[in-house]
């Protein structure tokens, strides 16, 4: 398995475990109807004795339930965080080379573009011919040598160009970060972005289907702890203290 297929299998991974925290609850709402239907008909509990039972219950779920959610947080999260690394890796890698003799004709072709911007009668002729230039190079690695050189080509057509110019120089630059990386490099910028949206996202909707269960099933507290388990194990130990 190579780099980008660990990527993709890890930000699949991530999706895989927050999607179990919902399993979660469903399984929770099974088990728990079930165990509380037989404390309420054992004839052989008092009504105190069964008030305590599902007390006991209550709390064994609650534990279990929050036990599990920080499991699937803590799980998720680290998935999360190595799509990430591993998609970064892959945005700062270089793309493959061309042959020298493709490198050595678009070189020369660049510091030909260089020479007529700095000449150019006005700063318009200076945009389309950086352009031109950029529309024409499809291949990633010389793509990304423009792209180093972009900033000097700018600042000489924006010292003498107008507010449209500017904006006509950013949509190309856009353009050029684009066409400065591979399929793949673009592939692991989408999921970077997702991983690290999804990171420290809530598992349950605040006020879904499934947060509501929850606050059925096992009260308003639960549900408060559902997406910050931690919380409630640490408020646990600081109150055993």
């Amino acid at each position: 398995m190579n780099r980008f297929e660990e990527m993709q299998a890890s930000h699949e991974e991530m999706e895989t475990i927050r999607n179990r925290a919902k399993d979660i609850v469903l399984e929770a709402k099974t088990s728990y109807r079930d165990e509380l239907y037989k404390i309420r008909n054992d004839r052989m509990l008092s009504e105190e004795g069964k008030a305590q039972a599902q007390e006991k219950l209550h709390l064994k779920y609650q534990d279990a339930f929050l036990g599990a959610m920080l499991e699937v947080q803590d799980k998720a999260k680290a998935a999360a965080e190595k799509t990430i690394d591993l998609a970064t890796q892959i945005i700062l890698e270089d793309p493959e080379k061309p042959t020298e003799t493709e490198i050595s004709l678009f070189q020369q072709k660049l510091n030909d573009l260089k020479t007529s911007i700095l000449l150019a009668p006005d700063s318009e002729r200076g945009v389309e011919s950086l352009k031109a230039f950029v529309e024409e190079t499809s291949d990633p690695y010389l793509a990304k040598q423009i792209q180093a050189e972009f900033h000097d080509m700018a600042a000489s057509i924006v010292k003498d160009g107008s507010a449209a110019e500017k904006v006509k120089l950013n949509d190309l630059y856009t353009r050029l970060k684009s066409k400065s990386m591979t399929d793949e490099q673009k592939r692991a910028e989408t999921l970077k972005g997702l991983a690290t949206a999804r990171k420290n996202s809530d598992l349950l909707l605040d006020g879904g289907v499934h947060h509501n269960a929850i606050k059925e099933l096992l009260g308003p507290e639960t549900a408060m702890y559902a997406n910050k388990p931690h919380q409630y194990f640490d408020r646990m130990i600081n109150e055993q203290n």
